[in-house]
C-alpha cells in the first residue's frame, strides 16, 4: 500500500512540476494542489490500508524536498522559464 500510494503521489506532473515551480517562480499553487491531492488519496488509502500509510509521509518529503533543493540549486543554469513552461505543456 505504500509504494502503490508513493509512486501516485511522487510520480505525475504535479509530483515533478510543483516542486520545480515553486523554487524558480516562488509560486506554491502546484504544491498546495498536490497536497490536497494527496491528502484526499491518503485518507482513501488509509481506510484500505491502515496505519502503515503514515510511511508514505516522509517518502514524499523526500521527494519533494530533493526536488525542490535541485531545482533551487541549478534554477540559473537548468531550470530557465522556457524550460519550466515546456515541461509545464508536456
Amino acid at each position: 500500500g505504500v509504494a502503490t500510494a508513493s509512486f501516485l503521489d511522487c510520480i505525475g506532473a504535479l509530483g515533478i512540476l510543483g516542486p520545480v515551480v515553486a523554487a524558480t517562480n516562488g509560486n506554491q499553487t502546484m504544491l498546495y494542489t498536490n497536497a490536497m491531492l494527496t491528502l484526499v488519496c491518503g485518507i482513501i488509502f488509509g481506510t484500505g490500508f491502515g496505519w502503515g500509510m503514515l510511511l508514505e509521509t516522509p517518502i514524499i518529503l523526500v521527494w519533494f524536498g530533493g526536488i525542490y533543493l535541485i531545482a533551487k540549486f541549478l534554477s540559473a543554469s537548468f531550470f530557465s522559464n522556457a524550460f519550466v513552461v515546456e515541461e509545464s505543456i508536456v
